[in-house]
């Protein structure tokens, strides 16, 4: 994979371990690409303590606060890698499949997502097609 899974977390490594590391783990996501991002050093002692080896690449003492993490994940990886960023409360990924208005609930149905690899491949192409960088 060419692409780094970034996934901020505070104080719920239970549900990180439990929902979205158990979902990329269905989705064969090499552990190596997923970076764990906390407040703390208290913090991560907590997740490497909870998460089982072998089920993320890197755990990543940020900064406390929503904002504030974001922005440190944003700048910690090279301006040239490709970043996907996740919740920690993740357990299914959809796709939306409409036939017919698309704003009608009715004419939408919701597929589970076949191969998140692919998914995220193609959002890079269709991101670099319309002229934003990878």
């Amino acid at each position: 994979m060419d692409y780094k899974i970034a996934i901020p977390s505070y104080k719920r490594q239970d549900t990180l371990k439990k929902k979205t590391l158990v979902m990329l783990r269905e989705y064969k996501v090499p552990s190596k690409t997923i970076h764990v991002f906390v407040a703390d050093s208290e913090e991560a002692k907590l997740y490497r303590e909870t998460l089982e080896p072998g089920t993320y690449g890197k755990i990543i003492v940020g900064k406390p606060g929503i904002k504030e993490i974001r922005n440190f994940m944003a700048k910690y990886f090279d301006e040239d890698e490709k970043i996907v960023y996740f919740d920690d409360d993740i357990t299914k990924l959809w796709r939306c499949v409409s036939k017919g208005d698309p704003k009608e609930k009715k004419d939408n149905k919701l597929i589970k997502l076949e191969s998140l690899d692919k998914f995220i491949k193609d959002a890079f192409k269709l991101s670099k097609k319309t002229g934003f960088r990878n």
